[in-house]
């Protein structure tokens, strides 16, 4: 980036470092704030890009950086050609309890499969582990007893996506648009009999989105209370604690991101 950017000012920051501390410092001189990281990392900028009211520019880095990839920055010479041409395009940023997040929120499943994920990637590395995560939540998960929009639900997976993505599978990657203004509901009916072993079936040849215990819609905001109390939650792929009742909605186009003239926003 200094060879490709060289009138950048480039910060680095160490693992101790406070990550949206280190933004907001740069985020207070900048014209255009980047970031190099995955989607955690990305998230973080997000928040405090929206709130310094400064465009962000997206490093396709970390372990996944599903953001960069929906505006078509796959490597850092498209990140540079961005900024050069410094065409914005206004996209949507979900809202969880007053956090900003640029991907999804998931519970149930989704977050047992990331804390798997994280306690094997050491050792086994990040695809293997994944792997493993996967099918071992799909084995032996348990149940979310939650309360979805007034109604009492028990749901193996729920994950809340900040607009329509493509695809019918458990963790969607790639998106429609940005600015679609919704949030999309996918979750999976734990009250239907056998409805795990419909879903390792289901999974296993391919047709999740056609089983019985698949459901999916897009709304403005849900209203989500657990039963069991504070619960478990992935935000954009960051495992955090949250309390009880969540609600999570849509920020319409709040955030600037720099995008390559040639790709279609």
């Amino acid at each position: 980036m200094r060879s490709l950017l060289p009138a950048a000012e480039i910060v680095e920051v160490e693992p101790s470092d406070d990550l949206e501390a280190a933004f907001g410092r740069a985020a207070a001189s900048a014209v255009v704030l980047g970031v190099a990281g995955g989607d955690g990392t990305a998230s973080t900028a997000a928040r405090v890009a929206a709130r310094a009211g400064v465009p962000l520019a997206l490093v396709s880095a970390g372990t996944l950086n599903h953001l960069a990839g929906d505006l078509g920055v796959e490597d850092l010479r498209s990140t540079a050609q961005a900024v050069r041409e410094g065409r914005t395009i206004a996209i949507d940023l979900g809202d969880l309890n007053g956090r900003a997040f640029i991907k999804a929120v998931g519970l149930g499943g989704y977050h047992q499969l990331v804390a798997e994920r994280e306690r094997r990637e050491g050792y086994l590395g990040k695809w293997p582990a994944f792997a493993v995560a996967f099918a071992s939540v799909l084995a032996r998960g348990e149940p979310l007893e939650v309360e979805v929009d007034g109604r009492r639900r028990r749901v193996w997976w729920l994950f809340l996506g900040c607009g329509s993505f493509l695809g019918d599978g458990l963790v969607p990657a790639r998106r429609r648009r940005l600015d679609e203004g919704c949030i999309e509901v996918r979750l999976v009916d734990a009250e239907r009999a056998w409805s795990r072993l419909r879903l390792l079936a289901s999974a296993m040849v391919g047709r999740i989105g056609r089983s019985k215990v698949y459901e999916r819609w897009s709304t403005e905001r849900v209203v989500l209370r657990s039963y069991d109390g504070p619960v478990g939650v992935v935000c954009d792929g960051e495992v955090i604690s949250a309390p009880a009742e969540l609600t999570v909605g849509i920020r319409p186009r709040a955030l600037r991101v720099l995008q390559p003239a040639h790709v279609q926003g």
